[in-house]
């Protein structure tokens, strides 16, 4: 739609006229606990699954050449929980071996590999994804995402 056109205009517009933040990590030291969750955090949000569903995602890695800042990566409610500083975040993904996410040379962007593809999602992946679903009922209502992570993974 023409709506959804201008609103990418702009936002193409925004990312060309950024300047650049530039984050120095060298004397950034992260719980390695959190540096795991940072980045499991970001995988998640980078990876196939995730990619395949969430438009905003999606959209965002098709611009910039697929980076997206640190700044507009603390927007996620789930990442920021787990650590709102932009220099641990960043350190987390360079010191990491992630397949997944890299950093760029200025550390306030990041991006998917771009030796991994953007997913394409088809009818049986869709399906296959469905038969994936787990649904557990009667956990107490205190319990947060990463404990109840811990039954499964």
């Amino acid at each position: 739609s023409e709506e959804t056109k201008s609103d990418v205009k702009i936002t193409i517009e925004n990312v060309e006229n950024a300047k650049t933040e530039v984050i120095n990590t060298d004397d950034v030291q992260v719980d390695p606990e959190v540096a795991t969750r940072i980045v499991r955090q970001l995988e998640y949000y980078f990876g196939d699954r995730n990619l395949r569903k969430d438009r905003f995602m999606l959209r965002e890695v098709t611009l910039d050449e697929g980076w997206i800042s640190l700044e507009t990566m603390l927007n996620f409610k789930r990442l920021a929980g787990i650590c709102s500083d932009k220099a641990q975040i960043a350190k987390s993904v360079e010191t990491s071996n992630s397949a997944i996410v890299v950093i760029d040379e200025s550390k306030s962007k990041i991006r998917r590999n771009p030796d991994k593809r953007l997913p394409q999602t088809t009818d049986d992946e869709k399906l296959q994804n469905n038969l994936k679903t787990v649904y557990v009922k009667g956990l107490p209502l205190t319990l947060t995402l990463d404990e109840a992570e811990g039954f499964i993974l």
